[in-house]
């Protein structure tokens, strides 16, 4: 099983995470710069588990969040990646017409 988090930089901003519906039933707790860098595989596996967001502290400020993905989560920044790639071949003229796909696909 693949673990995934999300990690949202919060340093002189308020919290904001990306997606608008973030995991239900979902606690909180707060750990410090060093203990995370000292736990850093348990505490995720933890994080993962638990269904817990972790609020990584620096100088007892909050400084970045820590949280576990859903699967929808996860799919869509699948997506978005494969979205940003197609930009990108298209950017540099890499396409394909209709017939191409149509003869690709065996349609």
């Amino acid at each position: 099983m693949r673990h995934a988090i999300v990690l949202v930089y919060t340093y002189g901003t308020p919290f904001f995470t990306p997606f608008a519906n973030p995991a239900k039933n979902m606690t909180t707790r707060f750990i410090g710069m060093k203990e995370l860098r000292q736990t850093m595989a348990t505490s995720v596996k933890q994080a993962h588990k638990k269904n817990e967001r972790l609020i990584v502290l620096r100088k007892n400020q909050p400084f970045f969040e820590l949280r576990p993905l859903s699967s929808s989560e996860m799919f869509f920044e699948s997506f978005r990646k494969d979205i940003e790639e197609a930009r990108q071949e298209a950017r540099t003229g890499r396409t394909r017409s209709q017939k191409e796909v149509e003869k690709a696909l065996g349609v």
